[in-house]
C-alpha cells in the first residue's frame, strides 16, 4: 500500500489542471514505482462522491466526468461543488477513489 506521506507527492505528479476538457474522460492516474502500489479489487472504489461531502477514506480521488485528481484525507471534506467547472456533456461533478492509502 502506499504511505500516506506520499499522496502530495504523488497527486502534484498526478494533477493535471491543465486537462479540463473531454479529452480527459480516460486519463490515467500515472505512477513510476509499482511496487507501492497494489491492485484491489475492494468495494471502496467503486463508490462516488458528492462535491464538498466527507472523505471515507484518504487518498486519491478522481473526477468521474473529467478525470481531474484531488487528493484528500480522511473525514476532510472532498472539494466543493464550485472547484471546476464541468461541461454538460460531463456530467456533474463526483469523486471516485482511485488510490487508497
Amino acid at each position: 500500500m502506499i504511505a500516506l506521506e506520499s499522496l502530495s507527492l504523488l497527486s502534484a505528479l498526478a494533477i493535471r489542471q491543465r486537462f479540463t476538457n473531454l479529452t480527459t474522460l480516460h486519463m490515467p492516474i500515472f505512477y513510476k514505482y509499482p511496487q507501492f502500489l497494489t491492485q484491489s479489487n475492494d468495494p471502496k472504489f467503486d463508490s462516488l462522491h458528492e462535491p464538498g461531502s466527507l472523505t471515507p477514506f484518504s487518498g486519491i480521488y478522481r473526477g468521474e466526468g473529467c478525470g481531474q485528481e484531488c487528493t484528500s484525507a480522511s473525514h476532510h471534506p472532498l472539494p466543493p461543488q464550485n472547484h471546476h467547472q464541468h461541461a454538460a456533456a460531463q456530467g456533474s461533478i463526483r469523486w471516485r477513489l482511485a488510490v487508497w492509502g
